[in-house]
């Protein structure tokens, strides 16, 4: 279940790594949320960003997570219009660590109940 939700102007959330730590893998995963959350502010004209964001070690945190972050590459994905919904997170891949607009693409699925075209 994720237990995102909106504080005010920001999305707490918590994400799971579904891996062991790397400890400069955490810090490039930080590094693309805090963009993707510049991106999200400048997106929304300031009315929307990251907060707190919780990271849970090793494959914890499963029944709060919003986002899993996975080690393989492949696809992204997520739940559309489910935060905070019971069962429901997105899914990175290892890859996106480093694309931010991939990281805010998937949240505004999740969050926002965004779809392609």
């Amino acid at each position: 279940m994720g237990t995102g939700h909106l504080n005010g102007s920001r999305f707490d959330l918590t994400v799971s790594l579904r891996h062991g730590t790397i400890p400069h893998r955490a810090d490039e995963w930080r590094a693309s949320f805090v963009r993707a959350s510049e991106l999200l502010f400048d997106a929304t004209d300031g009315q929307h960003q990251f907060g707190t964001i919780s990271v849970c070690p090793n494959s914890t945190g499963t029944s709060s997570a919003d986002f899993f972050l996975i080690r393989g590459t492949g696809r992204s994905q997520s739940s559309t219009g489910q935060l905070g919904i019971a069962g429901a997170h997105a899914t990175l891949c290892s890859d996106e660590r480093f694309r931010p607009f991939i990281v805010l693409h998937e949240f505004a699925h999740y969050a926002y109940d965004l779809y392609d075209r």
